[in-house]
């Protein structure tokens, strides 16, 4: 968000569960035409977030339902 000064202002970090990170990946699967900013933007994280995710997309497609709800970070 910008403010008046034209600086951005700090947001709050998202934590990313790994289903959010399959969601993007489904999302960039679904929709070729949108570029990582776009799908950044939509979920409201940083478009770096995205490629970093976006580059292990097979592991983040693979994760079970069960074990992905309950890591928020995975290294």
């Amino acid at each position: 968000q910008l403010g008046g000064t034209g600086r951005k202002e700090p947001s709050k970090k998202k934590r990313l569960f790994n289903t959010d990170r399959r969601d993007i990946c489904r999302f960039a699967e679904a929709n070729p035409g949108f570029k990582q900013e776009d799908i950044a933007r939509i979920h409201g994280v940083e478009r770096s977030t995205v490629s970093k995710i976006l580059k292990q997309k097979a592991r983040w497609l693979s994760v079970s339902t069960e074990e992905e709800i309950h890591v928020a970070k995975m290294r």
